[in-house]
């Protein structure tokens, strides 16, 4: 917040404090210092100002998605700090990055963040983050860019009008330069679209609807209320010129800095359940087979690898496309998606062999494993139904219901955003 970090007072009682000048931080020890600063200070003055924002709902994908997309590649870590041409590697042994020393570092400061940030973090996602700026909560954050226009100059929802700054995040040494040379990134993007279902009975008017949103002349609205542009063009419009007077040049530094963030990791199989969860209505059922790495088979494709890996022979059970992802992990991933996982049968319990006769010899197992060893089969089936958070099935009328009165409902979406660190003060 600008009136905080422009107030004289301030800028003499941290320089005491630190030694430094205080300015938007640059660097993830500067960023803490100055949110222990404002946290001290709003705690001796009425206790309603707090250092920074902290999206740390436990029970929503928003807290890992604050840690893998906001805070990691601030540490030099990307893609999640996982390997997907390694099989999916994550540990430093195995070729990832999600146990390096960059990586607890990342996770210590992602924690220090919620210790600083309001009471409401815990249960705060990336709206109820921007609603915390917007209320004079937090002196800076990391806000999504969507809700940056609004918290700047938006009065009926905003109490910080005129008071915010934004600027790139703070960054470990060398990952701005990797940044700009194309090989990392310093945040995330990503993006939602309008598209026409093959179901549709009115393609024709949908896309018409589409070429008419797309030109020139109607991007600048759309612009303004989401800060989202699409159109190069856009940039250049009066309105969105006369908007980014307002928030600190906000669409200025996305123009200028934009390429320095990234998307989403190229994870093919992330890509293919992120395609599921997209098509999928609300209680919409998906079933996923795999083979188990936990299993007799699992372990004769990885002794195999193992083998080749030390310069001997092998020949692999399946082919070597088809490696093993386990079912733990592959809940995890659909829980990241909003889906919950129903069931999982497991199956094949016999060893890795060829012949018909062996299968024969050794049918036992199968008996056996389901009963008294049923998580080593060597086959697993996942069934999970998506749960989309505020959904509501409509369905045939049966009873008509009296009329009742009600006000308009302000819904905030999450597609299309850039996260941007706002630097942003509020009003005593």
């Amino acid at each position: 917040r600008t009136d905080l970090f422009n107030d004289p007072a301030h800028q003499a009682a941290y320089k005491e404090k630190t030694g430094k000048d205080l300015a938007p931080a640059t660097t993830h020890e500067d960023y803490l210092a100055i949110a222990e600063y404002f946290t001290e200070w709003g705690q001796a003055n009425g206790g309603e100002l707090w250092g920074t924002t902290s999206q740390s709902h436990t029970g929503h994908p928003a807290s890992w998605y604050e840690y893998v997309e906001t805070v990691l590649p601030t540490f030099g870590i990307y893609n999640w700090g996982i390997d997907a041409g390694n099989n999916y590697a994550a540990k430093v042994e195995n070729g990832g990055k999600m146990d390096s020393p960059e990586a607890k570092a990342a996770m210590k400061y992602a924690l220090q963040l919620r210790d600083l940030a309001p009471p409401e973090s815990v249960q705060s996602t990336w709206t109820e983050t921007a609603t915390t700026m917007a209320a004079g909560r937090a002196a800076q954050g990391m806000i999504y860019g969507e809700n940056t226009a609004w918290i700047a100059s938006d009065e009926n929802q905003s109490r910080v009008v005129g008071n915010i700054g934004v600027a790139l995040p703070p960054l470990s040494e060398g990952v701005l330069a990797q940044a700009e040379a194309g090989e990392g990134y310093v945040g995330y993007y990503d993006g939602g679209a309008f598209g026409i279902p093959i179901t549709s009975k009115n393609k024709e008017a949908a896309m018409l609807f589409l070429e008419f949103i797309a030109q020139d002349e109607v991007q600048p609205d759309w612009a303004v209320a989401g800060s989202r542009i699409t159109n190069t063009a856009t940039y250049d419009d009066p309105k969105v010129q006369e908007v980014d007077a307002k928030v600190d040049g906000y669409y200025t530094l996305m123009r200028e800095k934009g390429p320095l963030f990234r998307g989403a990791p190229p994870f093919p199989f992330h890509a293919a359940l992120r395609e599921v969860q997209r098509v999928l209505v609300h209680e919409g059922r998906v079933a996923i087979a795999g083979f188990n790495p936990l299993s007799l088979w699992g372990f004769k494709q990885m002794r195999v690898h193992l083998l080749r890996h030390l310069g001997g022979r092998g020949r692999l059970f399946l082919p070597e496309a088809g490696e093993f992802l386990g079912h733990r992990r592959l809940r995890d991933w659909l829980r990241l998606l909003e889906f919950e996982v129903e069931a999982v049968h497991f199956g094949c319990w016999s060893p890795a062999v060829r012949s018909a006769s062996a299968l024969a010899r050794f049918a036992w197992m199968d008996r056996l494993g389901e009963r008294w060893w049923p998580v080593f089969g060597a086959t697993y089936l996942v069934v999970a139904v998506k749960r989309t958070q505020g959904a509501k099935l409509v369905g045939q009328t049966w009873k008509t219901a009296p009329a009742v009165a009600g006000a308009p409902v302000s819904i905030a979406g999450r597609a299309g955003h850039t996260r941007a660190g706002v630097q942003k003060s509020t009003k005593a």
